[in-house]
């Protein structure tokens, strides 16, 4: 009896345009969360994903540089830590395509490393490491690849981070695979 008087007072004019003014706040909540809706693989402005779209496929040729980081520039600004990073990843790739300057490539790492910590997106931090491996593999340096996979697993330790133990691991399986250490690669795929 105690739940019908309250059903009958809820159902009165009052109730009535309470519930009208609470399906009219969900419906404009959902107009402006779609309007923001980020239509693209990353998750990120899509104004930014269409800017990084355009440049990816230059990620080999030194003006990607100067447009990189410009994108990092504008996605700082309209405070996308994602996007921040993604910019990020493209003077890695530029250099890891460029005669295996090892110098720059790691001042790319660096920056990248150190922008996916500052904003929480880990997975751009152990994309840099991972990279790092497959350049040393390229250039024949097994023992300095080695050393940066063990990098990497030390980082995801620290880091508490499964992505990075998952690199480690795959990062372990390419330097024995190259090695042609099928029995070893296998213990790590």
């Amino acid at each position: 009896m105690y739940r019908f008087k309250h059903i009958i007072i809820l159902s009165g004019w009052g109730g009535y345009a309470k519930a009208k003014r609470g399906i009219a706040c969900i419906l404009m909540l959902t107009i402006c969360l779609v309007a923001n809706a980020q239509n693209n693989p990353f998750k990120i402005k899509d104004n930014l994903y269409e800017k990084y779209q355009k440049l990816y496929p230059l990620r080999n040729k030194k003006e990607v540089l100067d447009e990189a980081e410009r994108l990092y520039r504008e996605a700082l600004e309209e405070k996308d830590d994602k996007a921040a990073c993604i910019a990020l990843t493209l003077p890695i790739y530029y250099h890891f395509y460029q005669e295996h300057n090892l110098g720059e490539f790691d001042n790319a790492a660096e920056r990248l490393k150190n922008e996916a910590l500052r904003t929480g997106h880990l997975q751009y931090y152990f994309f840099a490491m991972s990279q790092r491996v497959t350049l040393l593999l390229n250039m024949q340096f097994y023992l300095l690849a080695a050393k940066a996979a063990k990098d990497i697993r030390n980082d995801a330790e620290r880091l508490d981070n499964d992505y990075g133990r998952y690199m480690f691991i795959r990062a372990m399986a390419k330097i024995h695979q190259i090695q042609n250490d099928t029995e070893k690669a296998r213990q790590y795929f």
